[in-house]
């Protein structure tokens, strides 16, 4: 996947990444139900997943897959950086006593890149969807 992790948001200590993929499922607002749901198993196995400090690389793959973001991302999660990071981000106007947040990130990733490739995942998602209804035509005209 094409986002790229700021220096600044990585983390440089062994991390623990149960925590970083619970930290990250609440910051992208999914639940484990959904996770356990995505993943095709129990929320209890999901609850326990997020307890280890590692998890195995094609699980936490599937995880980052559900999350829709690189595992890199969860591997250098770091909760202090991402604080610093929402603190540098936004700027809070008061000199009018507004107190209008002022949005000033600026991605380091080409958003006309990400919603190709969204596109180009979910027009294969359709196709996929087509042929099996194809294919499941196909059976019930035999059927008949």
């Amino acid at each position: 996947m094409g986002i790229e992790i700021p220096l600044s948001m990585r983390t440089t200590n062994s991390p623990h990444i149960g925590q970083n993929v619970k930290a990250l499922l609440a910051l992208l607002n999914i639940k484990q139900e959904t996770l356990a749901s995505e993943l095709d198993v129990s929320q209890q196995q999901v609850s326990k997943i997020l307890q280890k400090e590692e998890i195995d690389k094609a699980l936490l793959q599937q995880i980052a897959d559900v999350m829709n973001i690189p595992v890199e991302a969860i591997e250098n999660y770091s909760s202090e950086a991402f604080v610093q990071f929402i603190g540098n981000t936004y700027h809070i106007n008061t000199h009018d006593n507004s107190n209008q947040a002022q949005y000033q990130y600026q991605p380091s990733f080409n958003y006309a890149d990400k919603l190709v490739e969204y596109l180009e995942r979910t027009i294969k998602e359709k196709d996929t969807q087509i042929d099996k209804l194809k294919a499941e035509l196909e059976a019930l005209k035999k059927k008949h």
